[in-house]
């Protein structure tokens, strides 16, 4: 037998057959570990980091230290073997056991005082041959002892030995605790043994891995005083002589001390020898009574729980304490910020935007992206920003993104180059490339957000980009928006946007009648793009359907302007002829009855949907724009036909879901900001819009 720990002796205790083959045949069984096991671990390598027993680490703060241990405590159980852990239905992954460990050692730092002044070691694994005096005797154990002990301290001259350990719950002061007790005598001989000098005490630090619903502390100390403790002793040398007599073949009891039921009374019973018959004689007649059941209450009575020998350090504080996050780069005080909460992040790399910058990080295993979103608040804390968004993951990659607004080192991107065909620019993207969307695939595109956004820069520079491409048809509610701007039809006013959105669809029809006559699948003409800048004030105001006007007051060049409009193949023929006022005017009339009769039972939303559903192989596209981005002006089925969307920054979350079914435009910074959606693709890609 090379030495005795509390943990071989407790094991010799439980389970003679294992200690005989682990600590006699010197042999390794393979075996899991419990995720217990593994946090537990990690709290002590990152206590001692913390305290500065970490020689590859040097600590100058207390900020410092409370950051590198995290950051060692998790990357511990990141490390682990999977393989080697057994998980069970309290912890079923690693991210469960980096959330506990963060809790406790959080907890930790923040209630009990930094001081490193009055520290001797720290993890000491010690393993000494105990020869003392104790009690005025000369004290030999034939078997050397062996400890790792936590941490050793000296205040006031005294010396000082803590225990700390991460728990589900505090220990129970009413029960005796048979270990806490072997531990404690082992620990008292070891330090004596090494420093030459007796240890004042022994104290435990008890740390739960989960909030108390009563808000009261998570972390208890108990203080055992070894002057005052007798029964520690006696209980460790009986425990300790009859291992070493049954070791060499003698029969001798020891109790279980893990024993789930009766193990307090078998260790009263055991300190008191109340097995042996020549002790249980003496202690009847000292007693006062007759038999050892009486015998044993009495011993009960006198020593029935752990709070007549531990003392209950009172803490009377709650520390504030904060990380120095002022003097970390961004990158750092976000990766700190999320090791706080238990999400193990590696910093990869910084991709600079114009609006943004966003930090790129390999998220550790088990890591829920869906939780990793719930941080931005945080990151806003620590990083002094507004409108962080988190990406997890980046689309297209494994890595998470967090977008941290530039704030005054912002840039902005000029004039959005000159489109091919009608492939529009629509922005530039974090890398610095231009994203294009093409209109004919789109094949209908929806602008929105709020004012100030961009919402107006944004649509003219599609149409400045693509103009001479395309015929424009433009329906300005404000009036000021598009009216500089060179179209085939132009209109401000409910009625005659509708008007517009009626002869589109009139020609819509033209042309499906033209395909069909030619056998062709799509229009390969020159398209139309039809805007509605307002979209939710031409919505909401629901213009009634048309009116048709009284052609036979209109004059002659009234008269052929109109027909020149409504029917091109007839234009060279009108000035050639004379054909009377009152013909054209029945031709007019005519063909905008057919119109009202065919259309005046829709709605402005009808008409919109109706073009959106058909006008793509006629080559007729729309672009709608609104400020008002309410699910009563983005109906679903808008939504549903304009599968092409660029968000604007809003006013809210609920905003940006009603445009892109998701969140993310709350967090744009204005100004041509925005998140573009295709409609071959569900991943969001963030541009800064051209300036015009």
């Amino acid at each position: 037998m090379k030495y005795y720990s509390a943990s071989s002796m407790r094991s010799f205790s439980v389970n003679p057959i294992l200690f005989r083959i682990k600590y006699l045949n010197h042999e390794v069984i393979d075996s899991t570990h419990s995720p217990v096991l593994v946090l537990g671990n990690a709290f002590h390598h990152a206590m001692e980091t913390y305290y500065g027993g970490n020689d590859e680490i040097i600590i100058s703060s207390e900020s410092e230290a409370i950051q590198k241990g995290l950051e060692i405590g998790l990357a511990f159980i990141e490390a682990y073997p999977d393989g080697m852990i057994g998980w069970n239905t309290s912890y079923q992954g690693k991210q469960q056991v980096m959330e506990k460990f963060t809790f406790a050692f959080n907890s930790y730092v923040k209630e009990m005082p930094y001081v490193t002044e009055t520290i001797v070691s720290l993890e000491q694994e010690m393993e000494e041959k105990i020869k003392v005096e104790w009690k005025g005797q000369e004290i030999m154990l034939p078997v050397p002892l062996k400890g790792y002990t936590d941490k050793i301290e000296e205040v006031d001259g005294n010396l000082i030995i803590v225990d700390y350990k991460t728990c589900s719950s505090f220990s129970d002061p009413d029960k005796i605790d048979a270990y806490k007790m072997l531990q404690a005598a082992v620990y008292y001989f070891l330090t004596y043994a090494k420093y030459g000098r007796e240890p004042y005490s022994m104290k435990y630090q008890e740390v739960k891995v989960s909030k108390n619903r009563d808000g009261s502390p998570q972390v208890k100390e108990y203080e055992i005083i070894f002057a005052e403790n007798d029964l520690f002793f006696d209980f460790f040398f009986r425990f300790y002589d009859d291992i070493t007599r049954a070791i060499n073949g003698e029969m001798v009891w020891i109790p279980n001390i893990a024993a789930m039921y009766d193990n307090e009374i078998a260790i009263i019973a055991y300190i008191n020898r109340l097995d042996l018959p020549e002790h249980v004689a003496a202690q009847m007649k000292s007693e006062q009574v007759t038999n050892i059941t009486d015998l044993l209450k009495t011993k009960i009575a006198n020593a029935s729980s752990m709070k007549k020998l531990l003392k209950t350090v009172e803490k009377n504080f709650i520390s504030g304490k904060t990380l120095n996050y002022k003097d970390m780069e961004i990158e750092e005080r976000i990766r700190t910020k999320m090791a706080e909460h238990g999400m193990l992040l590696r910093y990869v790399d910084t991709v600079s935007g114009s609006a943004v910058e966003v930090y790129r990080f390999d998220p550790s295993i088990g890591i829920k992206m869906s939780k990793i979103k719930t941080f931005a608040a945080d990151i806003e804390q620590v990083t002094g920003a507004t409108n962080v968004r988190i990406l997890a993951p980046i689309p297209g990659t494994t890595y998470v993104g967090v977008e941290v607004p530039r704030g005054d080192a912002r840039t902005f991107v000029g004039e959005a180059p000159k489109a091919t065909g009608i492939v529009s620019p629509v922005g530039v993207d974090m890398f610095g490339q231009t994203q294009f969307i093409d209109i004919t695939e789109a094949p209908h595109v929806l602008i929105a957000g709020t004012t100030g956004g961009g919402k107006s820069v944004a649509l003219r520079s599609i149409l400045n980009s693509i103009e001479g491409n395309a015929d424009f048809w433009l329906c300005d509610p404000k009036g000021v928006e598009l009216h500089d701007i060179k179209s085939e039809r132009y209109a401000e006013e409910p009625e005659d946007i509708r008007t517009v959105l009626e002869d589109l669809t009139t020609e819509m029809d033209k042309r499906y009648v033209i395909l069909k006559q030619t056998g062709a699948r799509s229009w390969t003409g020159r398209p139309i793009v039809c805007v509605i800048d307002e979209f939710g004030d031409f919505i909401l105001s629901n213009p009634k359907g048309t009116v048709t006007p009284n052609y036979y007051n209109w004059s002659k060049d009234q008269l052929k302007a109109e027909v020149k409009k409504r029917f091109p193949d007839m234009a060279n023929g009108l000035d050639g002829f004379k054909i009377p006022n009152g013909e054209l005017a029945d031709l007019l009339t005519s063909e905008s009855q057919k119109s009202e009769t065919k259309y005046q039972e829709l709605s402005g939303e009808d008409l919109v949907v109706k073009l959106a559903q058909k006008a793509r192989a006629a080559g007729i596209h729309m672009i709608i724009a609104t400020q008002r981005p309410s699910a009563d002006v983005i109906t679903g089925r808008i939504k549903a036909n304009f599968p092409t969307r660029i968000a604007l920054r809003t006013a809210s979350e609920v905003d940006s879901r009603i445009i892109l079914d998701q969140a993310g435009a709350e967090k744009l910074t204005g100004k041509g900001d925005a998140l573009v959606l295709r409609s071959d693709s569900a991943d969001l890609v963030r541009v800064q819009g051209f300036s015009v």
